[in-house]
Protein backbone atom coordinates (compact mmCIF):
# COMPACT_ATOMS: atom_id res chain seq x y z
CA UNK A 1 0.00 0.00 0.00
CA UNK A 2 2.55 2.58 0.43
CA UNK A 3 4.26 1.74 -2.43
CA UNK A 4 1.09 2.24 -4.12
CA UNK A 5 0.70 5.89 -2.52
CA UNK A 6 4.46 6.80 -3.10
CA UNK A 7 3.83 5.74 -6.88
CA UNK A 8 0.61 7.87 -7.14
CA UNK A 9 2.36 10.46 -5.48
CA UNK A 10 5.22 10.55 -8.06
CA UNK A 11 2.68 10.23 -10.98
CA UNK A 12 0.65 13.15 -9.51
CA UNK A 13 3.52 15.68 -9.80
CA UNK A 14 3.48 18.55 -11.85
CA UNK A 15 6.66 17.89 -13.73
CA UNK A 16 7.76 20.52 -16.81
CA UNK A 17 10.00 17.73 -18.09
CA UNK A 18 10.87 14.48 -18.19
CA UNK A 19 12.45 11.99 -20.36
CA UNK A 20 15.05 8.78 -19.83
CA UNK A 21 18.36 9.06 -21.18
CA UNK A 22 20.89 7.05 -22.51
CA UNK A 23 24.32 8.32 -20.95
CA UNK A 24 26.94 8.40 -23.95
CA UNK A 25 29.90 9.06 -21.81
CA UNK A 26 31.21 11.63 -19.65
CA UNK A 27 33.77 13.97 -19.87
CA UNK A 28 35.39 14.70 -16.33
CA UNK A 29 39.11 15.27 -17.48
CA UNK A 30 38.55 19.03 -17.21
CA UNK A 31 37.67 19.61 -12.86
CA UNK A 32 38.52 17.54 -10.26
CA UNK A 33 34.70 16.83 -8.96
CA UNK A 34 32.23 18.16 -11.72
CA UNK A 35 32.09 15.76 -15.10
CA UNK A 36 30.04 16.92 -18.57
CA UNK A 37 27.68 14.29 -19.18
CA UNK A 38 26.04 13.75 -22.57
CA UNK A 39 22.85 12.26 -23.04
CA UNK A 40 20.65 10.85 -26.04
CA UNK A 41 17.01 9.82 -24.98
CA UNK A 42 15.72 6.77 -25.31
CA UNK A 43 11.92 7.74 -25.91
CA UNK A 44 12.83 10.61 -28.51
CA UNK A 45 15.62 10.98 -31.06
CA UNK A 46 15.23 14.96 -31.34
CA UNK A 47 15.74 15.02 -27.45
CA UNK A 48 19.74 15.44 -26.07
CA UNK A 49 21.51 16.62 -22.62
CA UNK A 50 24.18 17.91 -21.74
CA UNK A 51 24.73 18.89 -17.98
CA UNK A 52 27.80 19.01 -15.39
CA UNK A 53 27.45 16.82 -11.90
CA UNK A 54 29.78 16.17 -8.93
CA UNK A 55 30.86 12.86 -10.41
CA UNK A 56 32.20 12.56 -6.60
CA UNK A 57 28.91 12.59 -4.56
CA UNK A 58 26.96 10.94 -7.63
CA UNK A 59 29.19 8.73 -10.45
CA UNK A 60 27.88 8.23 -13.37
CA UNK A 61 29.61 6.48 -16.73
CA UNK A 62 29.00 5.50 -20.32
CA UNK A 63 26.16 3.30 -20.94
CA UNK A 64 23.97 4.39 -17.41
CA UNK A 65 20.77 4.79 -18.22
CA UNK A 66 19.00 7.62 -15.96
CA UNK A 67 16.06 9.08 -15.53
CA UNK A 68 15.49 12.74 -15.12
CA UNK A 69 13.10 15.03 -14.32
CA UNK A 70 12.63 18.74 -14.03
CA UNK A 71 9.97 20.68 -11.81
CA UNK A 72 9.19 24.08 -10.15
CA UNK A 73 8.10 23.24 -6.47
CA UNK A 74 9.19 19.78 -4.21
CA UNK A 75 6.67 20.45 -1.96
CA UNK A 76 3.83 17.40 -1.95
CA UNK A 77 1.14 17.53 -5.02
CA UNK A 78 -1.42 17.63 -2.25
CA UNK A 79 0.28 20.31 -0.20
CA UNK A 80 2.16 22.71 -2.74
CA UNK A 81 3.79 25.28 -1.39
CA UNK A 82 6.40 27.85 -1.54
CA UNK A 83 10.21 26.91 -0.39
CA UNK A 84 12.55 30.10 0.69
CA UNK A 85 15.43 28.39 2.23
CA UNK A 86 17.08 25.75 2.34
CA UNK A 87 15.88 24.54 6.12
CA UNK A 88 12.19 24.58 4.32
CA UNK A 89 13.39 21.40 2.45
CA UNK A 90 14.34 19.91 5.57
CA UNK A 91 12.52 16.76 5.48
CA UNK A 92 11.58 16.92 9.44
CA UNK A 93 9.42 20.27 7.79
CA UNK A 94 8.97 19.20 4.47
CA UNK A 95 7.89 15.59 5.12
CA UNK A 96 8.11 12.84 2.10
CA UNK A 97 8.32 14.90 -1.12
CA UNK A 98 9.28 13.85 -4.89
CA UNK A 99 12.80 14.24 -4.24
CA UNK A 100 12.42 10.82 -2.48
CA UNK A 101 12.36 9.32 -5.41
CA UNK A 102 15.62 10.34 -6.58
CA UNK A 103 19.00 9.88 -6.01
CA UNK A 104 20.47 13.07 -7.07
CA UNK A 105 18.74 16.26 -7.42
CA UNK A 106 19.86 19.92 -7.89
CA UNK A 107 18.66 23.60 -8.22
CA UNK A 108 19.15 26.63 -10.42
CA UNK A 109 17.99 28.88 -12.60
CA UNK A 110 17.20 29.54 -16.63
CA UNK A 111 19.74 31.53 -18.09
CA UNK A 112 18.58 30.99 -21.88
CA UNK A 113 16.45 29.88 -24.27
CA UNK A 114 16.87 29.35 -27.82
CA UNK A 115 13.41 27.94 -29.98
CA UNK A 116 14.02 27.49 -33.73
CA UNK A 117 10.43 27.72 -35.46
CA UNK A 118 11.58 25.90 -38.65
CA UNK A 119 12.64 22.86 -36.96
CA UNK A 120 9.84 22.69 -34.22
CA UNK A 121 12.69 22.66 -31.41
CA UNK A 122 14.20 24.21 -28.27
CA UNK A 123 16.92 24.95 -26.49
CA UNK A 124 17.03 25.57 -22.97
CA UNK A 125 20.17 26.36 -20.80
CA UNK A 126 20.45 26.38 -16.74
CA UNK A 127 23.06 27.03 -14.03
CA UNK A 128 22.85 25.37 -10.84
CA UNK A 129 25.27 26.42 -9.14
CA UNK A 130 28.04 26.81 -11.53
CA UNK A 131 27.11 23.40 -13.18
CA UNK A 132 25.35 23.88 -16.42
CA UNK A 133 22.66 22.02 -18.45
CA UNK A 134 21.80 22.55 -21.72
CA UNK A 135 18.65 20.28 -22.53
CA UNK A 136 17.41 19.82 -26.73
CA UNK A 137 13.82 18.85 -26.88
CA UNK A 138 10.73 19.87 -29.21
CA UNK A 139 9.45 23.27 -28.89
CA UNK A 140 5.99 22.19 -27.23
CA UNK A 141 7.92 19.83 -25.00
CA UNK A 142 10.39 23.24 -23.68
CA UNK A 143 7.17 25.37 -24.10
CA UNK A 144 6.82 25.94 -19.85
CA UNK A 145 10.48 27.13 -19.86
CA UNK A 146 11.41 30.94 -19.51
CA UNK A 147 14.42 32.96 -18.76
CA UNK A 148 15.21 33.56 -15.14
CA UNK A 149 13.10 31.07 -14.07
CA UNK A 150 13.98 28.71 -11.04
CA UNK A 151 13.94 25.01 -11.36
CA UNK A 152 15.05 21.32 -9.93
CA UNK A 153 17.07 18.76 -11.81
CA UNK A 154 16.42 15.70 -10.44
CA UNK A 155 17.96 12.20 -11.67
CA UNK A 156 18.33 8.79 -10.81
CA UNK A 157 19.54 5.46 -12.73
CA UNK A 158 17.64 2.88 -13.98
CA UNK A 159 17.49 -0.64 -14.88
CA UNK A 160 15.64 -1.77 -18.39
CA UNK A 161 13.81 -4.31 -16.54
CA UNK A 162 12.47 -2.07 -13.77
CA UNK A 163 11.88 1.49 -15.59
CA UNK A 164 8.37 2.69 -13.91
CA UNK A 165 7.69 4.83 -16.76
CA UNK A 166 7.09 3.27 -20.24
CA UNK A 167 7.70 5.20 -23.49
CA UNK A 168 4.12 5.92 -24.27
CA UNK A 169 3.68 7.56 -20.99
CA UNK A 170 7.16 9.89 -21.75
CA UNK A 171 5.39 10.13 -25.07
CA UNK A 172 2.03 11.36 -23.56
CA UNK A 173 3.75 13.41 -20.60
CA UNK A 174 2.99 16.99 -20.62
CA UNK A 175 4.60 19.99 -19.13
CA UNK A 176 2.58 21.99 -16.17
CA UNK A 177 2.30 25.60 -15.76
CA UNK A 178 5.92 27.11 -14.73
CA UNK A 179 5.58 29.29 -11.94
CA UNK A 180 8.84 31.41 -10.64
CA UNK A 181 10.07 30.49 -7.50
CA UNK A 182 11.53 32.88 -4.36
CA UNK A 183 15.07 34.03 -5.80
CA UNK A 184 17.58 31.99 -3.58
CA UNK A 185 20.57 31.14 -3.26
CA UNK A 186 21.70 28.74 -5.88
CA UNK A 187 22.74 25.09 -4.22
CA UNK A 188 23.15 21.26 -4.82
CA UNK A 189 21.76 18.51 -2.92
CA UNK A 190 22.83 15.01 -2.88
CA UNK A 191 19.87 12.62 -1.64
CA UNK A 192 20.69 9.73 0.31
CA UNK A 193 18.53 6.87 0.29
CA UNK A 194 17.15 7.80 4.09
CA UNK A 195 15.42 10.76 3.93
CA UNK A 196 15.33 10.92 8.16
CA UNK A 197 19.52 11.12 8.40
CA UNK A 198 19.89 13.92 5.64
CA UNK A 199 20.66 17.65 7.73
CA UNK A 200 21.98 20.80 6.12
CA UNK A 201 25.21 22.21 6.31
CA UNK A 202 26.89 25.49 5.90
CA UNK A 203 27.15 26.95 2.94
CA UNK A 204 31.08 27.35 1.66
CA UNK A 205 33.42 24.72 -0.14
CA UNK A 206 32.06 21.36 -1.47
CA UNK A 207 31.38 18.88 1.56
CA UNK A 208 30.32 15.18 0.96
CA UNK A 209 27.06 15.60 3.20
CA UNK A 210 24.04 13.16 4.04
CA UNK A 211 21.87 16.21 2.14
CA UNK A 212 22.61 19.74 1.21
CA UNK A 213 25.67 20.13 -0.41
CA UNK A 214 26.80 24.11 -1.42
CA UNK A 215 28.86 24.20 -4.68
CA UNK A 216 29.93 26.75 -6.76
CA UNK A 217 31.76 26.13 -9.40
CA UNK A 218 32.19 29.95 -10.68
CA UNK A 219 35.76 28.61 -13.15
CA UNK A 220 32.95 25.99 -14.29
CA UNK A 221 30.38 28.30 -15.48
CA UNK A 222 32.48 30.99 -17.38
CA UNK A 223 34.36 27.90 -19.37
CA UNK A 224 31.12 26.35 -20.09
CA UNK A 225 29.45 29.43 -21.37
CA UNK A 226 31.91 30.11 -23.51
CA UNK A 227 31.82 26.88 -25.51
CA UNK A 228 28.18 26.82 -25.40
Amino acid sequence: MAQAKEKKDMNAHPFLFEDSFQVKNVDDSRFERAGRMDCESVAFTTNNLEIDINHIIYPVQGGDQIYVAITRNVSPADDPRKLNTAYDHDPRLLGRSVMDHFDYVMYGKVYKKEVKKEENLATVWASYGGLLMKLRAEAAQLADFHLNDSIYFMMRKVQADDMDISTNELQQANSATLDRLCLISQWQLPLSHDPVRRKPVPSGPMFDCPWFCWVFFAGACQYSRKHW
